[in-house]
Protein backbone atom coordinates (compact mmCIF):
# COMPACT_ATOMS: atom_id res chain seq x y z
CA UNK A 1 0.00 0.00 0.00
CA UNK A 2 1.09 3.75 -0.82
CA UNK A 3 -0.03 6.62 1.32
CA UNK A 4 -1.64 9.51 -1.05
CA UNK A 5 0.22 12.23 -0.82
CA UNK A 6 -3.21 14.93 -0.65
CA UNK A 7 -5.48 12.70 1.42
CA UNK A 8 -3.28 10.40 3.51
CA UNK A 9 -5.27 7.88 2.27
CA UNK A 10 -3.08 4.24 1.88
CA UNK A 11 -4.17 2.80 -1.70
CA UNK A 12 -2.48 -0.09 -3.70
CA UNK A 13 -0.33 0.12 -6.63
CA UNK A 14 -0.96 -3.16 -8.40
CA UNK A 15 1.89 -5.42 -10.20
CA UNK A 16 0.29 -4.68 -13.43
CA UNK A 17 0.16 -1.08 -12.41
CA UNK A 18 3.92 -1.18 -11.99
CA UNK A 19 4.78 -3.33 -15.10
CA UNK A 20 3.14 0.01 -16.88
CA UNK A 21 4.71 2.58 -15.31
CA UNK A 22 8.15 0.51 -15.74
CA UNK A 23 7.30 0.47 -19.41
CA UNK A 24 7.17 4.15 -20.18
CA UNK A 25 9.49 4.86 -17.63
CA UNK A 26 8.20 6.93 -14.61
CA UNK A 27 7.72 6.04 -11.16
CA UNK A 28 4.76 5.10 -9.51
CA UNK A 29 2.20 7.69 -8.46
CA UNK A 30 2.43 9.49 -4.86
CA UNK A 31 -1.27 10.18 -5.17
CA UNK A 32 -4.37 8.34 -5.30
CA UNK A 33 -6.73 7.71 -7.97
CA UNK A 34 -9.26 10.07 -7.53
CA UNK A 35 -6.81 12.97 -5.94
CA UNK A 36 -5.18 12.47 -9.24
CA UNK A 37 -8.21 13.04 -10.94
CA UNK A 38 -9.00 16.24 -9.10
CA UNK A 39 -5.89 17.55 -9.48
CA UNK A 40 -5.88 16.94 -13.59
CA UNK A 41 -9.53 18.31 -13.22
CA UNK A 42 -8.06 21.63 -11.21
CA UNK A 43 -6.83 22.52 -14.47
CA UNK A 44 -9.75 22.68 -16.49
CA UNK A 45 -12.16 25.85 -16.70
CA UNK A 46 -14.82 24.37 -18.85
CA UNK A 47 -18.03 27.62 -17.94
CA UNK A 48 -16.59 29.86 -16.00
CA UNK A 49 -16.04 33.02 -18.85
CA UNK A 50 -14.82 36.64 -18.74
CA UNK A 51 -15.12 39.19 -21.17
CA UNK A 52 -12.16 40.91 -21.81
CA UNK A 53 -9.80 42.29 -24.75
CA UNK A 54 -7.22 40.25 -26.98
CA UNK A 55 -3.86 41.21 -26.09
CA UNK A 56 -2.52 41.54 -29.22
CA UNK A 57 -5.38 43.07 -31.38
CA UNK A 58 -7.02 44.53 -28.51
CA UNK A 59 -10.82 43.25 -29.67
CA UNK A 60 -13.68 42.26 -27.66
CA UNK A 61 -13.25 38.41 -26.88
CA UNK A 62 -14.84 35.55 -24.43
CA UNK A 63 -12.25 34.08 -22.47
CA UNK A 64 -11.44 31.49 -19.76
CA UNK A 65 -8.83 33.74 -18.15
CA UNK A 66 -10.39 36.93 -16.52
CA UNK A 67 -7.80 40.38 -16.87
CA UNK A 68 -5.74 39.47 -14.47
CA UNK A 69 -3.99 36.74 -15.17
CA UNK A 70 -0.47 37.42 -15.53
CA UNK A 71 0.36 35.95 -19.44
CA UNK A 72 -1.12 37.39 -22.22
CA UNK A 73 -4.72 36.32 -23.88
CA UNK A 74 -5.33 35.92 -27.46
CA UNK A 75 -8.16 35.68 -29.29
CA UNK A 76 -8.46 32.17 -32.07
CA UNK A 77 -7.93 34.41 -34.98
CA UNK A 78 -4.16 36.00 -33.23
CA UNK A 79 -3.63 32.98 -31.47
CA UNK A 80 -2.94 30.79 -34.57
CA UNK A 81 -1.39 33.61 -36.78
CA UNK A 82 1.92 33.99 -37.64
CA UNK A 83 1.49 37.56 -35.86
CA UNK A 84 3.70 36.20 -32.97
CA UNK A 85 6.17 33.35 -32.34
CA UNK A 86 6.09 31.05 -29.19
CA UNK A 87 9.38 30.66 -29.52
CA UNK A 88 10.73 33.80 -28.73
CA UNK A 89 9.43 33.29 -25.08
CA UNK A 90 12.27 29.99 -24.58
CA UNK A 91 14.59 30.45 -22.07
CA UNK A 92 17.17 28.22 -20.37
CA UNK A 93 16.88 25.61 -17.96
CA UNK A 94 18.01 26.79 -14.66
CA UNK A 95 18.87 23.40 -12.98
CA UNK A 96 19.47 25.25 -9.38
CA UNK A 97 15.56 25.74 -9.41
CA UNK A 98 12.97 22.73 -9.54
CA UNK A 99 11.33 22.40 -12.84
CA UNK A 100 7.55 23.29 -11.75
CA UNK A 101 9.68 26.50 -10.37
CA UNK A 102 11.53 27.08 -14.56
CA UNK A 103 7.98 26.03 -15.47
CA UNK A 104 5.82 28.37 -13.25
CA UNK A 105 8.32 31.29 -15.33
CA UNK A 106 7.54 30.02 -18.53
CA UNK A 107 3.90 29.73 -17.73
CA UNK A 108 3.58 33.68 -17.00
CA UNK A 109 4.97 34.78 -20.11
CA UNK A 110 3.20 32.80 -22.83
CA UNK A 111 0.22 33.63 -24.23
CA UNK A 112 -2.51 31.85 -24.31
CA UNK A 113 -5.81 31.26 -26.24
CA UNK A 114 -8.71 32.50 -25.00
CA UNK A 115 -11.05 29.39 -25.31
CA UNK A 116 -9.96 25.76 -26.42
CA UNK A 117 -11.45 26.00 -29.73
CA UNK A 118 -10.72 24.43 -33.37
CA UNK A 119 -12.51 24.88 -36.62
CA UNK A 120 -15.61 26.15 -35.45
CA UNK A 121 -18.21 28.75 -37.22
CA UNK A 122 -20.17 31.38 -35.23
CA UNK A 123 -19.40 29.50 -32.13
CA UNK A 124 -18.08 32.54 -30.17
CA UNK A 125 -19.20 31.28 -26.34
CA UNK A 126 -18.01 27.42 -26.21
CA UNK A 127 -14.64 25.79 -25.37
CA UNK A 128 -13.28 22.44 -25.53
CA UNK A 129 -14.72 21.88 -28.83
CA UNK A 130 -13.71 21.61 -32.41
CA UNK A 131 -15.54 21.65 -35.84
CA UNK A 132 -18.69 23.41 -34.48
CA UNK A 133 -21.27 25.58 -36.25
CA UNK A 134 -23.83 27.86 -34.92
CA UNK A 135 -23.27 26.79 -31.36
CA UNK A 136 -23.98 28.53 -28.04
CA UNK A 137 -22.66 27.46 -24.29
CA UNK A 138 -21.12 24.30 -25.09
CA UNK A 139 -18.41 22.40 -24.02
CA UNK A 140 -17.01 19.19 -25.47
CA UNK A 141 -18.39 19.27 -28.51
CA UNK A 142 -17.07 18.06 -32.11
CA UNK A 143 -18.76 17.66 -35.30
CA UNK A 144 -22.04 19.50 -33.58
CA UNK A 145 -24.31 22.04 -35.35
CA UNK A 146 -27.13 24.13 -33.48
CA UNK A 147 -26.22 22.58 -30.18
CA UNK A 148 -26.79 25.00 -27.19
CA UNK A 149 -26.26 24.51 -23.10
CA UNK A 150 -24.91 21.21 -23.88
CA UNK A 151 -21.43 19.28 -22.74
CA UNK A 152 -20.22 16.32 -24.21
CA UNK A 153 -22.08 16.66 -27.50
CA UNK A 154 -20.62 14.42 -31.11
CA UNK A 155 -21.89 14.41 -34.13
CA UNK A 156 -25.80 16.27 -32.98
CA UNK A 157 -27.20 19.33 -34.82
CA UNK A 158 -30.52 20.88 -33.10
CA UNK A 159 -30.29 20.04 -29.78
CA UNK A 160 -30.21 21.91 -26.26
CA UNK A 161 -29.35 21.08 -22.62
CA UNK A 162 -27.87 17.86 -23.27
CA UNK A 163 -24.89 15.99 -21.64
CA UNK A 164 -22.78 13.09 -23.07
CA UNK A 165 -25.16 12.80 -26.26
CA UNK A 166 -24.17 11.41 -29.64
CA UNK A 167 -25.59 10.69 -33.11
CA UNK A 168 -28.90 13.14 -32.12
CA UNK A 169 -31.27 15.51 -33.52
CA UNK A 170 -33.79 17.17 -32.13
CA UNK A 171 -33.33 16.78 -28.74
CA UNK A 172 -33.78 18.30 -24.93
CA UNK A 173 -32.53 17.13 -21.98
CA UNK A 174 -31.09 14.14 -23.06
CA UNK A 175 -28.40 12.79 -20.48
CA UNK A 176 -26.12 9.29 -21.51
CA UNK A 177 -27.90 8.81 -24.53
CA UNK A 178 -26.63 8.38 -28.62
CA UNK A 179 -29.33 8.22 -31.91
CA UNK A 180 -32.19 9.51 -30.68
CA UNK A 181 -34.65 12.40 -32.81
CA UNK A 182 -37.16 14.31 -31.44
CA UNK A 183 -36.94 13.12 -27.60
CA UNK A 184 -36.84 14.87 -24.43
CA UNK A 185 -35.75 14.28 -21.13
CA UNK A 186 -34.28 10.69 -21.56
CA UNK A 187 -31.35 9.30 -19.33
CA UNK A 188 -29.30 5.67 -20.89
CA UNK A 189 -31.84 5.86 -23.41
CA UNK A 190 -30.65 5.12 -27.30
CA UNK A 191 -32.17 4.73 -30.64
CA UNK A 192 -35.44 6.44 -29.75
CA UNK A 193 -37.66 8.87 -31.33
CA UNK A 194 -40.63 11.02 -30.72
CA UNK A 195 -40.28 10.12 -27.20
CA UNK A 196 -40.18 12.54 -23.41
CA UNK A 197 -38.95 10.99 -20.12
CA UNK A 198 -37.46 7.84 -20.80
CA UNK A 199 -35.00 6.06 -18.93
CA UNK A 200 -32.28 2.57 -20.10
CA UNK A 201 -34.98 2.62 -23.12
CA UNK A 202 -33.67 0.81 -26.08
CA UNK A 203 -35.21 1.23 -29.83
CA UNK A 204 -38.40 2.85 -28.83
CA UNK A 205 -40.95 5.13 -30.09
CA UNK A 206 -43.88 7.13 -29.06
CA UNK A 207 -43.52 6.19 -25.78
CA UNK A 208 -43.61 8.32 -22.04
CA UNK A 209 -42.49 8.15 -18.79
CA UNK A 210 -41.31 4.64 -18.81
CA UNK A 211 -38.29 2.52 -18.03
CA UNK A 212 -36.17 -0.83 -18.91
CA UNK A 213 -38.30 -0.62 -22.63
CA UNK A 214 -36.72 -2.76 -25.47
CA UNK A 215 -38.31 -2.29 -29.01
CA UNK A 216 -41.59 -1.01 -27.75
CA UNK A 217 -43.79 1.59 -29.02
CA UNK A 218 -46.78 3.35 -28.01
CA UNK A 219 -45.61 3.02 -24.07
CA UNK A 220 -47.25 5.18 -20.92
CA UNK A 221 -46.15 4.89 -17.49
CA UNK A 222 -44.84 0.85 -18.58
CA UNK A 223 -47.86 0.17 -20.00
CA UNK A 224 -48.85 -1.06 -23.75
CA UNK A 225 -51.69 1.01 -25.81
CA UNK A 226 -53.28 1.06 -29.01
CA UNK A 227 -51.94 3.91 -31.40
CA UNK A 228 -55.40 5.85 -31.26
CA UNK A 229 -55.19 5.51 -27.22
CA UNK A 230 -51.66 6.80 -27.18
CA UNK A 231 -52.47 9.35 -29.30
CA UNK A 232 -55.37 10.47 -27.81
CA UNK A 233 -53.55 10.43 -24.64
CA UNK A 234 -50.53 12.51 -25.28
CA UNK A 235 -53.12 15.15 -26.94
CA UNK A 236 -54.40 15.37 -23.81
CA UNK A 237 -51.69 17.98 -22.36
CA UNK A 238 -48.78 19.79 -23.83
CA UNK A 239 -45.66 20.16 -22.56
CA UNK A 240 -45.30 23.55 -23.39
CA UNK A 241 -46.77 24.47 -19.73
CA UNK A 242 -43.36 25.13 -17.93
CA UNK A 243 -46.40 23.76 -14.97
CA UNK A 244 -46.70 20.48 -16.24
CA UNK A 245 -43.01 19.72 -17.85
CA UNK A 246 -41.90 20.44 -13.93
CA UNK A 247 -44.36 17.73 -12.39
CA UNK A 248 -43.62 15.50 -15.15
CA UNK A 249 -39.66 15.81 -13.99
CA UNK A 250 -40.11 15.51 -10.41
CA UNK A 251 -42.39 11.93 -11.62
CA UNK A 252 -39.25 11.16 -13.84
CA UNK A 253 -36.70 11.51 -10.71
CA UNK A 254 -39.28 9.42 -8.63
CA UNK A 255 -38.92 6.46 -11.49
CA UNK A 256 -35.29 6.76 -11.66
CA UNK A 257 -34.72 5.83 -8.00
CA UNK A 258 -37.79 4.12 -6.83
CA UNK A 259 -39.29 1.95 -9.90
CA UNK A 260 -36.45 1.65 -12.48
CA UNK A 261 -33.71 -1.41 -12.50
CA UNK A 262 -30.37 0.09 -12.49
CA UNK A 263 -27.98 -1.71 -13.56
CA UNK A 264 -24.82 -1.96 -11.35
CA UNK A 265 -22.44 -1.45 -13.73
CA UNK A 266 -23.19 0.42 -17.41
CA UNK A 267 -20.97 -1.82 -19.55
CA UNK A 268 -21.67 -3.27 -22.39
CA UNK A 269 -20.10 -4.76 -25.35
CA UNK A 270 -16.87 -5.39 -23.89
CA UNK A 271 -14.47 -7.80 -22.62
CA UNK A 272 -12.99 -7.58 -19.13
CA UNK A 273 -13.76 -3.82 -18.23
CA UNK A 274 -14.72 -2.98 -14.74
CA UNK A 275 -15.99 0.73 -14.03
CA UNK A 276 -19.37 2.39 -15.23
CA UNK A 277 -20.70 3.45 -18.87
CA UNK A 278 -17.76 2.09 -20.48
CA UNK A 279 -18.68 0.71 -24.01
CA UNK A 280 -17.13 -1.20 -27.08
CA UNK A 281 -14.39 -1.94 -24.83
CA UNK A 282 -11.52 -4.30 -24.00
CA UNK A 283 -9.50 -4.47 -20.53
CA UNK A 284 -10.42 -1.03 -18.85
CA UNK A 285 -10.60 -1.15 -15.43
CA UNK A 286 -11.45 1.92 -12.82
CA UNK A 287 -12.58 3.92 -15.33
CA UNK A 288 -15.84 5.77 -16.36
CA UNK A 289 -17.25 6.98 -19.51
CA UNK A 290 -15.75 5.62 -22.08
CA UNK A 291 -15.75 4.22 -25.69
CA UNK A 292 -13.94 2.20 -27.91
CA UNK A 293 -10.84 1.54 -25.26
CA UNK A 294 -8.35 -0.28 -25.06
CA UNK A 295 -6.01 -1.41 -22.08
CA UNK A 296 -6.43 1.34 -19.93
CA UNK A 297 -7.00 2.08 -16.16
CA UNK A 298 -7.80 5.21 -14.25
CA UNK A 299 -9.44 7.57 -16.83
CA UNK A 300 -12.34 8.84 -16.98
CA UNK A 301 -14.54 10.77 -20.26
CA UNK A 302 -12.96 9.46 -22.71
CA UNK A 303 -12.97 7.72 -26.43
CA UNK A 304 -10.44 5.98 -27.93
CA UNK A 305 -7.76 5.17 -25.93
CA UNK A 306 -5.52 2.52 -25.80
CA UNK A 307 -2.95 1.40 -23.25
CA UNK A 308 -3.62 5.11 -20.89
CA UNK A 309 -3.56 5.75 -17.41
CA UNK A 310 -4.64 8.46 -15.59
CA UNK A 311 -6.47 10.03 -18.55
CA UNK A 312 -9.21 12.47 -18.74
CA UNK A 313 -11.35 14.12 -21.70
CA UNK A 314 -9.31 12.30 -24.34
CA UNK A 315 -10.44 11.85 -27.44
CA UNK A 316 -9.64 9.91 -31.22
CA UNK A 317 -6.63 7.65 -31.94
CA UNK A 318 -4.75 8.22 -27.97
CA UNK A 319 -2.02 6.09 -26.93
CA UNK A 320 0.89 6.17 -24.32
CA UNK A 321 -1.37 8.61 -22.38
CA UNK A 322 -0.36 9.23 -18.93
CA UNK A 323 -1.66 11.96 -16.51
CA UNK A 324 -3.09 13.81 -19.38
CA UNK A 325 -6.03 15.93 -19.40
CA UNK A 326 -7.60 16.82 -23.07
CA UNK A 327 -5.01 15.43 -25.83
CA UNK A 328 -7.01 14.65 -28.56
CA UNK A 329 -4.82 12.42 -30.94
CA UNK A 330 -2.15 12.60 -28.92
CA UNK A 331 0.19 10.01 -28.00
CA UNK A 332 3.50 8.88 -25.85
CA UNK A 333 2.18 11.91 -23.85
CA UNK A 334 3.49 12.56 -20.02
CA UNK A 335 1.35 15.14 -17.76
CA UNK A 336 0.23 17.45 -21.06
CA UNK A 337 -2.96 19.34 -20.96
CA UNK A 338 -4.93 20.25 -23.83
CA UNK A 339 -2.55 19.84 -26.82
CA UNK A 340 -4.05 18.01 -29.78
CA UNK A 341 -2.27 16.10 -32.64
CA UNK A 342 1.23 15.61 -30.50
CA UNK A 343 3.47 13.14 -29.93
CA UNK A 344 6.38 12.28 -27.75
CA UNK A 345 6.04 15.22 -25.20
CA UNK A 346 5.95 15.64 -21.58
CA UNK A 347 4.47 18.62 -19.22
CA UNK A 348 3.32 20.26 -22.18
CA UNK A 349 0.51 22.69 -22.10
CA UNK A 350 -1.49 24.41 -25.16
CA UNK A 351 0.99 22.57 -27.64
CA UNK A 352 -0.68 21.56 -30.92
CA UNK A 353 0.51 19.38 -34.31
CA UNK A 354 4.10 18.86 -32.71
CA UNK A 355 5.90 16.03 -31.29
CA UNK A 356 9.36 15.76 -28.72
CA UNK A 357 8.65 18.63 -26.68
CA UNK A 358 9.46 18.73 -22.96
CA UNK A 359 7.94 21.86 -20.46
CA UNK A 360 6.84 23.61 -23.35
CA UNK A 361 3.84 26.10 -23.93
CA UNK A 362 1.64 26.98 -27.20
CA UNK A 363 3.86 25.89 -29.52
CA UNK A 364 2.83 24.66 -33.10
CA UNK A 365 4.43 22.54 -35.34
CA UNK A 366 7.85 21.86 -33.19
CA UNK A 367 9.75 19.68 -32.61
CA UNK A 368 13.04 19.58 -30.06
CA UNK A 369 12.17 21.95 -27.93
CA UNK A 370 12.44 22.33 -24.03
CA UNK A 371 11.19 25.73 -22.23
CA UNK A 372 9.93 26.66 -25.70
CA UNK A 373 13.32 26.59 -27.18
CA UNK A 374 14.50 24.10 -29.87
CA UNK A 375 17.50 22.56 -29.76
CA UNK A 376 19.59 20.05 -31.84
CA UNK A 377 17.84 16.28 -31.74
CA UNK A 378 21.14 15.24 -29.76
CA UNK A 379 21.47 18.11 -27.35
CA UNK A 380 18.00 17.97 -26.72
CA UNK A 381 17.87 14.33 -25.69
CA UNK A 382 20.65 14.80 -23.21
CA UNK A 383 19.11 18.21 -21.87
CA UNK A 384 15.72 16.44 -21.44
CA UNK A 385 17.82 12.68 -19.72
CA UNK A 386 19.34 15.62 -17.28
CA UNK A 387 15.88 17.38 -16.28
CA UNK A 388 14.02 14.05 -15.98
CA UNK A 389 16.91 12.71 -13.34
CA UNK A 390 16.73 15.99 -11.31
CA UNK A 391 12.99 16.22 -11.10
CA UNK A 392 13.14 12.42 -9.88
CA UNK A 393 14.79 13.47 -7.14
CA UNK A 394 13.10 16.22 -6.48
CA UNK A 395 9.85 14.14 -6.72
CA UNK A 396 8.38 15.84 -9.29
CA UNK A 397 8.58 13.63 -12.61
CA UNK A 398 5.56 11.58 -13.19
CA UNK A 399 3.42 13.66 -11.35
CA UNK A 400 1.00 15.88 -12.99
CA UNK A 401 1.13 19.99 -12.68
CA UNK A 402 0.16 20.83 -9.26
CA UNK A 403 -2.72 22.25 -8.71
CA UNK A 404 -0.91 25.53 -7.23
CA UNK A 405 0.34 26.24 -10.50
CA UNK A 406 -3.52 26.31 -12.08
CA UNK A 407 -4.37 29.25 -14.33
CA UNK A 408 -7.48 28.98 -12.77
CA UNK A 409 -8.87 29.55 -9.30
CA UNK A 410 -10.13 26.36 -7.80
CA UNK A 411 -13.90 27.14 -7.93
CA UNK A 412 -13.71 28.15 -11.53
CA UNK A 413 -12.59 24.59 -12.69
CA UNK A 414 -14.78 21.27 -12.98
CA UNK A 415 -12.83 19.64 -9.86
CA UNK A 416 -14.68 21.97 -7.66
CA UNK A 417 -17.92 20.52 -8.92
CA UNK A 418 -17.10 16.88 -8.56
CA UNK A 419 -14.35 17.11 -5.27
CA UNK A 420 -15.62 20.54 -3.64
CA UNK A 421 -13.66 22.86 -0.96
CA UNK A 422 -14.39 25.50 0.70
CA UNK A 423 -12.96 28.90 0.45
CA UNK A 424 -10.64 28.20 3.48
CA UNK A 425 -9.75 24.59 2.23
CA UNK A 426 -8.48 25.64 -1.14
CA UNK A 427 -6.22 28.44 0.00
CA UNK A 428 -5.14 26.36 3.04
CA UNK A 429 -3.39 24.35 -0.35
CA UNK A 430 -1.67 26.99 -1.53
CA UNK A 431 -4.84 26.92 -4.37
CA UNK A 432 -6.26 29.73 -6.16
CA UNK A 433 -10.03 31.40 -5.20
CA UNK A 434 -11.61 33.50 -7.19
CA UNK A 435 -13.77 35.93 -5.01
CA UNK A 436 -16.06 37.47 -7.35
CA UNK A 437 -17.42 41.03 -6.57
CA UNK A 438 -21.07 41.61 -5.30
CA UNK A 439 -23.25 41.83 -8.14
CA UNK A 440 -26.63 43.44 -8.00
CA UNK A 441 -28.88 41.66 -10.42
CA UNK A 442 -31.54 43.43 -12.72
CA UNK A 443 -35.27 42.94 -11.72
CA UNK A 444 -37.05 40.28 -14.09
CA UNK A 445 -38.65 42.65 -16.77
CA UNK A 446 -41.99 40.61 -17.35
CA UNK A 447 -43.75 37.21 -16.19
CA UNK A 448 -43.04 34.26 -17.80
CA UNK A 449 -46.32 32.80 -19.49
CA UNK A 450 -46.53 29.49 -18.27
CA UNK A 451 -47.44 28.57 -22.29
CA UNK A 452 -44.82 29.07 -24.67
CA UNK A 453 -48.06 29.61 -27.35
CA UNK A 454 -47.99 33.02 -24.91
CA UNK A 455 -44.37 33.78 -25.78
CA UNK A 456 -43.54 36.90 -28.35
CA UNK A 457 -39.87 37.54 -29.94
CA UNK A 458 -40.29 40.16 -27.66
CA UNK A 459 -38.88 37.78 -24.99
CA UNK A 460 -35.22 37.72 -26.53
CA UNK A 461 -35.39 41.62 -25.42
CA UNK A 462 -36.32 40.83 -21.76
CA UNK A 463 -34.21 40.36 -18.91
CA UNK A 464 -35.11 37.09 -16.96
CA UNK A 465 -34.19 36.24 -13.45
CA UNK A 466 -33.42 32.07 -12.04
CA UNK A 467 -35.61 30.47 -9.75
CA UNK A 468 -32.75 29.01 -8.48
CA UNK A 469 -29.70 31.29 -8.01
CA UNK A 470 -31.59 34.42 -8.75
CA UNK A 471 -28.78 35.04 -11.21
CA UNK A 472 -29.82 36.98 -15.06
CA UNK A 473 -30.18 34.82 -17.94
CA UNK A 474 -32.11 35.62 -21.66
CA UNK A 475 -33.00 33.36 -24.25
CA UNK A 476 -31.53 33.23 -27.61
CA UNK A 477 -33.25 33.49 -30.79
CA UNK A 478 -31.96 29.94 -31.45
CA UNK A 479 -33.27 28.12 -28.35
CA UNK A 480 -36.46 30.14 -28.72
CA UNK A 481 -36.83 28.31 -32.50
CA UNK A 482 -35.78 25.01 -30.68
CA UNK A 483 -38.39 25.39 -28.12
CA UNK A 484 -41.17 26.00 -30.79
CA UNK A 485 -39.69 23.34 -32.53
CA UNK A 486 -40.17 20.63 -29.46
CA UNK A 487 -42.99 22.62 -28.11
CA UNK A 488 -41.19 22.83 -25.09
CA UNK A 489 -41.91 25.31 -22.06
CA UNK A 490 -39.44 28.28 -21.83
CA UNK A 491 -36.56 27.38 -18.69
CA UNK A 492 -37.29 29.14 -15.51
CA UNK A 493 -33.42 28.09 -14.59
CA UNK A 494 -30.17 29.93 -15.85
CA UNK A 495 -27.67 27.56 -17.84
CA UNK A 496 -25.37 26.90 -14.80
CA UNK A 497 -28.54 25.79 -12.27
CA UNK A 498 -30.20 23.30 -15.27
CA UNK A 499 -26.31 21.91 -15.65
CA UNK A 500 -26.42 21.46 -11.99
CA UNK A 501 -29.38 19.40 -12.16
CA UNK A 502 -28.39 17.48 -14.95
CA UNK A 503 -24.67 16.98 -13.23
CA UNK A 504 -26.55 15.55 -10.40
CA UNK A 505 -28.50 12.56 -12.38
CA UNK A 506 -25.30 11.30 -13.17
CA UNK A 507 -23.46 8.38 -11.13
CA UNK A 508 -20.88 9.40 -9.32
CA UNK A 509 -17.30 8.18 -10.49
CA UNK A 510 -16.94 5.88 -7.73
CA UNK A 511 -17.94 2.24 -6.67
CA UNK A 512 -19.61 0.86 -3.72
CA UNK A 513 -20.21 -3.07 -2.28
CA UNK A 514 -23.66 -3.55 -1.89
CA UNK A 515 -25.93 -6.32 -3.02
CA UNK A 516 -27.92 -6.74 -5.93
CA UNK A 517 -31.73 -5.80 -5.10
CA UNK A 518 -32.66 -9.20 -6.50
CA UNK A 519 -30.82 -11.47 -5.52
CA UNK A 520 -28.97 -10.24 -3.24
CA UNK A 521 -25.50 -11.02 -4.48
CA UNK A 522 -22.77 -9.23 -3.96
CA UNK A 523 -21.97 -6.11 -6.70
CA UNK A 524 -19.90 -3.03 -6.88
CA UNK A 525 -21.98 -0.39 -8.28
CA UNK A 526 -22.64 3.55 -8.21
CA UNK A 527 -24.88 3.67 -5.28
CA UNK A 528 -24.36 3.76 -1.90
CA UNK A 529 -25.59 0.95 0.32
CA UNK A 530 -28.10 3.30 1.36
CA UNK A 531 -29.25 4.50 -1.97
CA UNK A 532 -33.22 3.22 -2.62
CA UNK A 533 -32.42 2.68 -6.21
CA UNK A 534 -33.05 -0.74 -7.87
CA UNK A 535 -29.38 -1.81 -8.22
CA UNK A 536 -29.72 -5.53 -10.70
CA UNK A 537 -26.11 -7.32 -10.97
CA UNK A 538 -26.10 -8.00 -14.25
CA UNK A 539 -27.52 -11.52 -14.44
CA UNK A 540 -30.84 -9.95 -13.07
CA UNK A 541 -30.59 -7.51 -15.47
CA UNK A 542 -30.71 -9.50 -18.53
CA UNK A 543 -33.04 -11.64 -16.95
CA UNK A 544 -35.85 -8.86 -16.52
CA UNK A 545 -35.53 -7.28 -19.87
Amino acid sequence: MTHCSSCSLDFPIPSEDQAYYKKIGVPGPTHCPPCRQQRRLSWRNERTLYRRLCSLCARSLVSIYPEKVPFPVYCADCWWSDRWNPLAYGREYDFSKTFFQNYAELQNLVPRLALYVKNVHNAEFNNHSEQIKECYLTVDAISAENVYYSNLIDSCSDVADCMNVQRSQLCYENLQSRDNYNCIQTFLTDNCRDSAFLYDCKDCSDCFMSSNLRHKRYYIFNRPYTKEAYEEWRASFSLSSAAVYEAYYQQFLDLIHTRAIRKAQNITQCENCFGDFIEKSKNVHDSYSIVGSEDCRYCYINWYLKDCYDTTESAYDCELQYESHGCNRGKRTVAAHVSYDVDAVQYVDSCHNSSDLFGCISLRRSRYALLNKVYPEEEYRELRARIIQKMREDGEYGEFFPTALSPYPYNDTVAHAYYPLTREEAVSRGYAWSDSPERHYLPQTLTLPDQLESVSDGILNEILVCSECAKNYKIIEQELKLYRQLHLSLPRRCADCRYKRRLALCNPHRLWARQCSMCRAEIQAPYPPQATDLVYCESCYQQTL
